[in-house]
């Protein structure tokens, strides 16, 4: 009797700690596979609940290590780095052999990677298995990403789109690469990839944000390419409610693009939310252009209004202030508009590093006021960029304009130094 008992005893033993395991490897591989980040939270917390109570109620059980492997990996998703990084170093010292050493140690990567502890975080990631080898691949280049170092970035990224093209973070890889090309002012090689993620992506309302992603980098001389882009995104203004306003916003943009300010002030005007903000923008900037400094101003307060915390808003603020003084000079002010673009593109480079905004302004200096006493200022600082950030020839080309244009000047003699002529 006493043997069976026993046997009964060991059974049940067995079968409650089994159960306990069970359940938290059942939470924990749900929020694995759950969208909705709140409903994964709960997943995760529900594990770490049980594999917590396993370890304390059943220490030295053979689920020892798949609990311990569990509650290091949902902090690492429920973004309690630290505590994750603790319970990685206490799986791998007390678990070396465990079927899951690798999975912690890749995971163990990612999280110095969201620490930013990039050296670490390469370091384990070349030491992995073959198995490993897209997912290490992948990461290292997005480590280069994050640092902002482009061109190692883009050497490694294109290995891995180009290697692993059925991979499911292929479409991510060249997501990550358009954007940087398209940082980087190179505009048409960032359209050839986010084409390229067009064609493979199956969802259609992802397809439709690539399709807006792909507006800015349009060449807008080319009218027949914008024509078919505008019927491309109007054909779905009724079909998702929540993409109508970057729907209006782009369409907005395109008419501007086309000239035909009427349909592009109706659609602008047509956005809410948080893109309206940059749809009042684009109409205070058209009117801008036309040089009427009033109707600019009228828009431009509407657009600060928006969002006056927003980057946006910083560029807003400059351009009103400075509109006023054209509008009310006093006899200080010696203002003209070369110098209202001088100004705007400095705080584009200097303030937000935004190179493509600010080449866009001093471009439009020695383009629209060649005689202006900014022109030259502004090419050579268009130079500049091009040569050292973005395309070396480019720069190199209009350097070489400035040293035939003007060469006794002092923006030639410094272009000289920079080409070593």
């Amino acid at each position: 009797m006493a043997k069976i008992f026993i046997i009964i005893s060991l059974l049940f033993f067995n079968c409650a700690y089994f159960n306990l395991f069970y359940n938290a490897n059942k939470y924990f591989q749900e929020g694995l596979k759950t969208k909705n980040i709140s409903e994964a939270q709960v997943k995760f917390n529900k594990a770490k609940e049980k594999s917590n109570l396993l370890l304390v109620k059943y220490p030295n059980s053979k689920w020892e290590g798949d609990a311990l492997f569990i509650i290091a990996v949902s902090n690492y998703y429920l973004k309690e780095y630290k505590k994750a990084l603790e319970q990685f170093e206490l799986f791998l010292s007390y678990f070396p052999n465990h079927k899951k050493r690798e999975d912690a140690l890749y995971y163990q990567a990612l999280t110095y990677l969201e620490l930013k502890e990039y050296h670490k975080a390469i370091e384990i990631l070349r030491k992995l298995s073959k198995k490993y080898l897209p997912l290490t691949k992948y990461q290292i280049a997005l480590i280069y990403y994050l640092q902002k170092e482009y061109q190692i970035f883009l050497d490694s990224m294109l290995t891995f789109v180009n290697t692993f093209k059925k991979h499911p973070l292929r479409k991510e890889g060249l997501l990550k690469i358009a954007e940087v090309k398209k940082e980087t002012n190179k505009l048409s090689e960032a359209k050839i990839f986010y084409n390229e993620l067009f064609k493979i992506e199956k969802d259609e309302k992802e397809k439709i944000k690539i399709l807006i992603k792909i507006v800015d980098c349009l060449d807008t001389e080319n009218k027949d390419t914008l024509k078919t882009y505008l019927r491309k995104l109007e054909k779905y203004l009724d079909k998702y409610s929540d993409l109508r306003d970057l729907l209006y916003l782009n369409i907005g943009k395109i008419y501007l693009w086309l000239k035909d300010d009427n349909n592009a002030f109706l659609n602008l005007k047509k956005v809410k939310g948080t893109e309206a903000q940059r749809a009042y923008y684009l109409i205070g900037e058209r009117w801008e252009e036309k040089g009427v400094f009033d109707s600019a101003l009228i828009y431009y307060d509407s657009s600060y209004l928006k969002g006056p915390t927003t980057e946006l808003s910083s560029i807003v603020k400059w351009k009103k202030n400075l509109i006023k003084k054209l509008l009310n000079p006093t006899k200080e002010d010696t203002l003209e508009p070369a110098f209202y673009h001088f100004k705007l593109a400095e705080v584009y480079l200097l303030s937000l590093k935004d190179y493509s905004s600010a080449l866009k302004e001093y471009e439009k200096i020695y383009k629209n006021y060649p005689n202006s006493r900014y022109a030259l200022k502004a090419k050579f600082a268009s130079a500049y960029i091009y040569y050292k950030e973005i395309d070396k020839e480019k720069g190199k080309n209009l350097f070489e304009e400035i040293i035939k244009e003007a060469p006794d000047s002092e923006y030639a003699k410094k272009a000289k130094e920079i080409l070593k002529l």
